[in-house]
């Protein structure tokens, strides 16, 4: 959050610098959401999706010592808007070994969210490692920081 970023649009190679503000997308296959005046800047406006490459500018906020965030991590595997839907994710998960699943809830856009959260992950590697193995069942899993 509130970290800068250079956005490059590998279609026109088109440039700029953008502020995080959200979380999400909440969209298989998206790595960013833009503002209106990001997706002018960089020509997607009107096309609604294109190939984007995203790098850090400067200093990360809330970086530990060594440049590694601070946990625990988890992964999100899913949200639903239906709690039971959610329930039965995370009986899956617990099934399968991860202990430290949760539900956490959250509205998004006046929309209550359930969120699957596997966890807990002491760094963000052990984080990446588990949402890799999780990401061929579940494409849209993505790391949090608590």
């Amino acid at each position: 959050m509130h970290t800068m970023v250079r956005v490059t649009n590998l279609e026109n190679g088109r440039s700029t610098v953008l502020r995080v503000n959200d979380r999400g997308p909440f969209v298989s296959g998206r790595i960013i959401d833009l503002s209106l005046a990001g997706a002018k800047e960089l020509g997607i406006y009107g096309r609604g999706t294109a190939k984007v490459r995203v790098q850090v500018e400067g200093e990360v906020p809330g970086l530990a010592p060594g440049g590694e965030l601070p946990g625990p991590f988890f992964v999100q595997v899913g949200a639903f808007a239906n709690r039971q839907n959610a329930e039965r994710l995370f009986s899956r998960m617990v099934a399968t070994g991860y202990a430290g699943t949760r539900i956490q809830s959250k509205e998004i856009d006046g929309t209550l969210l359930f969120q699957v959260h596997v966890g807990t992950f002491p760094s963000i590697t052990a984080a990446e490692e588990a949402r890799l193995r999780l990401a061929s069942a579940y494409a849209g899993a993505f790391i949090i920081a608590q």
